[in-house]
Order: structure tokens, then sequence, then C-alpha cells
């Protein structure tokens, strides 16, 4: 060993790549366990003057031994974190090492079921790798998103999601790419039930080839709808479910711009021509301003296998549209007309009024003693339904005149 080290001194002195690579191989044959190649690349990896490529391919060799030549998945564990602790870790220039060695680690851990552990394993700082290919950084940041999806850590699926840099789907035109990060994110958004953001995700996805992916949900409707065009196919699934999500989507659960962004979408769902006929039914239900009863959303159960997991989720929805009714066409009503019409009780329409009280959605309110509740017409609406008004008295009077011409030619 000592006459390796040796070599390895002139090689290092002389600058001589090709000479040291033969000499880290050497050294590293003479170990007699893999601990010991750890702790000899350590201490190579410290030596001054160090060629790097030299060294990156002594990595790339360790990592190859430890893979071909442990049979425990827990020997092979504990050799890649010691690997990666005190060879690898806080080295810029081997970073790509680093995740491959942590991309190791994470699939040893999931062929083990060891779901959190895999995703522990590749938590690492990647946004800041420098040395590494933006592609490279975001297909390990969505793999990050996967497994936070997978042990529904939402908390660390929010921070993920926020780092993934947007921007350099447009820069490089990456559809593949782009398209898997709206899968992952659709997942994320589901489980944190943000349904307005898996409405727009799923606009998103119908625009790209169905030959980049499927839909993971299951939706009943005939084939006469697409008749065997698989494109077609695909953009009706992601028009249909991007419309049920859009449905049950609430404020309490997604509060930024809510009802503005919801409104386009459910109007750009009833135009677009790759939706069903039952469910632009029931869009122009939530467009209009008439009370909904769960009767009118029948269709949904039939074409949505998967519909009543999210049950409560329409109820609410249904509940939240009927409330807003009531405002528009009532300036008073008793708590006891107004549970029976949103289908709450009492109780609950009381909270769900301050709720939305709090929220600045409606400025009512509630006379415990009489059990009433008043709305008060913000005077933008008031100024709104007399300018309507005067418009329409404008123009029945234009057709009036029009009218009296009419008749006076024809009796001259």
């Amino acid at each position: 060993m000592d006459e390796l080290l040796n070599q390895e001194r002139e090689a290092r002195s002389q600058n001589d790549q090709e000479r040291m690579i033969i000499v880290y191989k050497k050294i590293m044959e003479n170990c007699k366990s893999d601990i010991e190649r750890i702790q000899i690349c350590k201490l190579l990896g410290k030596r001054k003057g160090l060629i790097k490529p030299a060294f990156k391919n002594l990595i790339s060799y360790l990592i190859e031994i430890f893979t071909n030549q442990t049979s425990s998945k827990e020997i092979l564990i504990d050799l890649l974190e010691k690997f990666l602790s005190e060879v690898i870790n806080g080295k810029i220039f081997l970073e790509e090492e680093r995740i491959c060695v942590t991309n190791l680690l994470k699939k040893t851990y999931e062929s083990k079921k060891e779901y959190l552990s895999a995703l522990n394993s590749i938590l690492i700082p990647i946004e800041t790798f420098s040395t590494v290919q933006e592609k490279s950084i975001i297909e390990y940041q969505l793999e990050q998103l996967r497994l936070s999806n997978f042990v529904q850590d939402w908390i660390k699926g929010d921070i993920i999601i926020k780092k993934i840099r947007m921007r350099y789907f447009k820069e490089t035109n990456d559809l593949e790419l782009e398209r898997l990060f709206y899968q992952r994110a659709n997942d994320f958004y589901i489980g944190q039930e943000k349904f307005l953001e898996v409405s727009e995700k799923f606009r998103l996805l119908k625009n790209f080839k169905n030959e980049l992916g499927t839909v993971n949900f299951k939706i009943n409707f005939d084939k006469e709808n697409y008749e065997n065009d698989e494109s077609r196919k695909y953009k009706m699934e992601n028009v249909i479910l991007s419309s049920f999500f859009c449905i049950i989507a609430l404020y309490e659960n997604e509060r930024e711009n809510f009802y503005k962004r919801r409104e386009i979408l459910l109007k750009s769902n009833l135009e677009d021509d790759y939706n069903l006929i039952e469910i632009k039914e029931i869009l122009k239900i939530f467009l209009s301003s008439d009370i909904i009863t769960y009767e009118n959303l029948k269709n949904i159960f039939k074409i949505f296998p998967f519909a009543n997991i999210y049950n409560e989720k329409i109820i609410n929805s249904i509940n939240e549209h009927n409330f807003f009714v009531v405002q528009k066409y009532f300036k008073t009503i008793s708590l006891n007309q107004l549970s029976s019409i949103i289908n709450m009780s009492v109780e609950e329409c009381v909270s769900k009024i301050c709720f939305m009280v709090n929220n600045n959605l409606i400025d009512c309110k509630i006379d415990q003693r009489k059990e009433m509740v008043q709305f008060k017409i913000p005077k933008v609406e008031w100024k709104e339904s007399v300018g309507c008004v005067l418009n329409r008295l404008v123009k029945a009077n234009y057709l009036i005149h029009n009218e009296i011409i009419e008749n006076e030619e024809e009796f001259q």
C-alpha cells in the first residue's frame, strides 16, 4: 500500500491524470473491505493538488463496486450513506456523483418499501447545484415531489413545488418534462384539496399530445364522442376532469382571486368543443343565478365513478352557490328559510355566514333575537341596477318611437 501511495503522490505532482486513474484503482483493489476503501478515498480527497477528473472517476468506480458486490440492502444503505457523508458531500465538483448516490439510496429504500426514508435520502438542496444541467435538476425535483406526494408530506411538497423554476419549460420547450410537472403538481394539489389549481392544470394538460402521457382517472363516456381517435379522447378526458374539479372547488381552500379564476374556468370548459353535453349543462347551472339541487348533478356520478369520494365537496359547492343566489335576491331572510334553501343546519349557516363576512365575501348581519339575516347590497350594485333600468327605459323608448313612426307612415 505504501508503494501505491508513493505512486499516487508522484502522479499528483506531475498532474498525470491517466496514471492517477490506474493508481487509484490499484489502491482500491488492495483494500480489504469497503469501509477501508471509503476511509482511503476520504484521505485521498483531501490531498493538495487533487486531480479532480481522476477523483471523479474513482468515485464512479467505487459506486459500481458497492452496487455490484453488496448483496445485502441494509449493508448497501450503510455504505452509501457513509460514502456520502465522508467523501462526497460538500464538494462542488462531485455534485453529479451526489445525485447518483442519493438516487441509488432512494431506489434501495423503495425496494424495501421504506418510502419516507427514500424521500429523506433525496431531500438535498439541488436547486443550488451549479455544475449540474438544469434538466437534471428539474427531473430530480419532480422525483422529490413524487415521493412527498406518495407519503402525503404536503409541507415538503409545497416547499419543493415552489422551488421548481417554471421558466425552464418555456425556455427549452421540454414538453415531456412540463407534462410530468403538471401531473405531479395535480397529485399534490388534489392532496391539498386545491381543486381550482387541479382544474387549471388539467386544461393545460389538454394541450399536450396523448403520446406523452395518460389520464389517471376513470371516466365513463361513449366511444361515439371520440370515434376511436385517441388524441381526441385524451383532450376530452382532460377537459372533463377540469370541469369536475372546477365544480367542486371551494373558496375556503384557495382564496387568492378565487371567484374570478373559477368563473373563467367554468366559461372556458363550457365553451370547449371537447367537453360533454351533460357536463356543459352542469356548468351552465353553476354560472347561472338559479338555486341548484343535488338532483341537478346526478350525471356527475354516472360520468365519474370516483365522484362518491368527493360527495361532501359536491354538496358544499352546491351550498356555496345557493348562498350567493340567496344574497342576490333577498335583502332579509330568516335563518330557518336560509338553512332550508342551502341545505344546511342553522348552526352551519351561522358558521358559514361568519366565515364569509370575515373574509369580506359578503356584507350582512345576523339578528340573533329575531333569527333574521340582513344582507347589505353594495352601493356599486345599486348604481349598476339603476343604470341597467335606465338603459332599458331608453331602449324601450326608442322602440316605441320607431313603432309610432311606422304606424304614422302606414296611416298616411
